[in-house]
């Protein structure tokens, strides 16, 4: 399915990790081939990858997360994806 993911969203992928303690998702922490880092969100199920969807547009100017830089709604295989920004630290 990661391969799908990524093929689907044009990626050059230099390297991938799997992001631990992610509850409602697979979490890829990826890095492109010039540098860049970003993540990869697949939710587990359809109706999670819709309400975290959701959950995104009420959140995006309210609190600090990361820009969501593409979505995909899915396929038979997969039940969509999000391509996230890295949140750079401000401190």
């Amino acid at each position: 399915m990661l391969n799908r993911v990524i093929q689907q969203f044009k990626l050059n992928v230099l390297s991938i990790n799997e992001v631990e303690d992610s509850h409602s998702s697979t979490v890829y922490k990826c890095k492109l081939l010039n540098g860049e880092n970003f993540f990869l969100k697949i939710p587990y199920t359809k109706l999670k990858c819709q309400r975290e969807l959701e959950a995104y547009e009420i959140l995006k100017d309210r609190v600090s997360i990361p820009k969501m830089l593409d979505y995909w709604s899915g396929d038979e295989e997969c039940p969509g994806a999000f391509l996230l920004s890295e949140l750079k630290d401000n401190r």
